[in-house]
């Protein structure tokens, strides 16, 4: 079972991932997070094979700081979540230690072929 950590400041967005997850056996859901401080202490505490995680967490200085530092936290594949993602913004996330990143509107679609893909590379 491959043990993922959410995190975002929007609940409606957490609860979408937590339902996308919960209805695939393969997922469990070991934390949620709505803060980078809480993304971190989760991800250094639950050591999750997999973070899904906004790109703009608050409780940082910017994002990224947040997404370097959760993504060297975490030991773990990392795949962000935004809206209106364009090959830029892709580029930039990974710059900042994303695997991935996901355009909100499209995670019924891109999830779950996503986390499958990043998962086995990192275990």
């Amino acid at each position: 079972m491959i043990r993922v950590v959410i995190a975002d400041d929007a609940d409606a967005i957490l609860q979408r991932v937590k339902i996308l997850l919960d209805g695939d056996s393969r997922f469990r859901v070991v934390g949620e997070s709505r803060t980078y401080t809480e993304t971190k202490s989760l991800v250094e505490n639950l050591r999750p094979d997999v973070l899904v995680v906004d790109l703009r967490m608050p409780g940082a200085n910017s994002e990224s700081i947040s997404l370097v530092k959760l993504a060297s936290s975490c030991e773990c594949p990392v795949v962000a979540m935004s809206f209106s993602v364009d090959e830029k913004l892709r580029r930039h996330a990974k710059g900042l230690g994303a695997d991935r990143l996901l355009d909100k509107i499209h995670l019924h679609e891109t999830l779950i072929p996503t986390l499958e893909d990043v998962v086995p590379r990192h275990k």
